[in-house]
């Protein structure tokens, strides 16, 4: 590997970026137990964010001024961060939130899931 490749892939993967942040531990346990756990890849925005809203109140018992965003907001920046991807189908108003598969490898990998 080159030292350039290797700068670059700290600065860019969405992966590295993850690990880095404070809020790791939250964003790969939830999305791991929602998505992964279930052998899932998909899920409508609305479940997601029902399910989120409760995965935050049970941190927020533990840890009351802990992850102070609504769910919403988490979503759309894991949609920023290209951990998820948002899809509008024509055919629903509600759009569906997609982990890519080879996201879902690449987590395993990072953090030792089997």
């Amino acid at each position: 590997m080159e030292y350039e490749q290797i700068k670059y892939d700290l600065e860019n993967s969405p992966h590295i970026k993850l690990l880095r942040s404070g809020n790791a531990p939250f964003t790969i346990s939830f999305l791991y137990q929602q998505l992964k756990q279930k052998q899932q890849i998909s899920i409508t925005e609305s479940e997601l964010v029902k399910k989120l809203e409760d995965y935050l109140e049970f941190l927020r018992e533990n840890e009351p001024d802990a992850y102070s965003r609504s769910p919403k907001e988490y979503l759309n920046q894991w949609c920023d961060d290209s951990l998820l991807r948002k899809i509008y189908r024509p055919d629903s108003n509600n759009p569906v939130l997609e982990i890519i598969d080879i996201r879902l490898r690449s987590f395993q990998k990072t953090i030792h899931i089997s």
